[in-house]
């Protein structure tokens, strides 16, 4: 056999990044995984963005933030400094959420906030005002009778 042995691992294309041995698409010159840690590194904030609508479509969240929407929203709310995942650190919630990701239904609030509000009730009011009904509304369905409060 003139001493050589063939392997499989010789003919296929192989991740260009020092030490990474990860199998590469044949027309990209690094792995996926290589892929978003040098987008990471190179371009933090259209990373988390992509990280965030990544994440929202494994969910089946709508996604219709652009990316200069995100940008302004990152920048301006402190979110792009202080996200993290300490109990401070910020991260994104929604605001109603049976909407998805869009401009003008999140918010930028910290993790403890944000994990307290998944499982605490949300009283009938706020809800109210979330969807934008007016108190008046609320007020004439509370003297027909009608139960505003749930439960």
């Amino acid at each position: 056999m003139c001493g050589f042995r063939f392997s499989a691992r010789r003919s296929m294309k192989l991740c260009k990044t020092k030490r990474c041995r990860n199998p590469k698409p044949h027309w990209r010159r690094f792995c996926r995984k290589c892929q978003w840690r040098q987008l990471k590194e190179r371009d933090p904030l259209r990373y988390s963005f992509y990280h965030l609508k990544n994440r929202a479509k494994q969910r089946g969240h709508e996604f219709s933030l652009t990316f200069d929407q995100y940008k302004d929203f990152a920048l301006k709310s402190g979110y792009f400094e202080r996200k993290g995942k300490t109990a401070e650190s910020l991260s994104i919630n929604r605001i109603d959420n049976s909407r998805g990701y869009h401009a003008d239904n999140i918010e930028a609030v910290t993790l403890s906030y944000n994990s307290r509000l998944k499982y605490a009730p949300i009283p009938q009011w706020l809800k109210d005002e979330i969807l934008g009904k007016s108190k008046a509304a609320s007020a004439a369905a509370m003297e027909r009778g009608a139960v505003v409060g749930g439960c």
